[in-house]
């Protein structure tokens, strides 16, 4: 795999653990905290945007 394979992979489990740590700290929260929620959207967002992929002759849009 090239270097930039391997920090788009790194980064995916990466974020992968930090929203599976944010999901169970909401779950054991007794209310909900609205950082977290926050986060845990951003989170989502990035993960989304990593598994788009691109469309062929537009480098700047992704597939749906």
């Amino acid at each position: 795999m090239s270097p930039a394979i391997d920090s788009v992979a790194t980064l995916r489990d990466r974020l992968l653990a930090l929203r599976d740590d944010l999901r169970q700290r909401l779950a054991a929260a007794e209310a909900l905290d609205a950082g977290l929620l926050r986060v845990l959207a951003d989170v989502e967002t990035v993960l989304a945007a990593l598994t788009c992929e691109p469309s062929p002759g537009k480098p700047n849009q992704v597939s749906p």
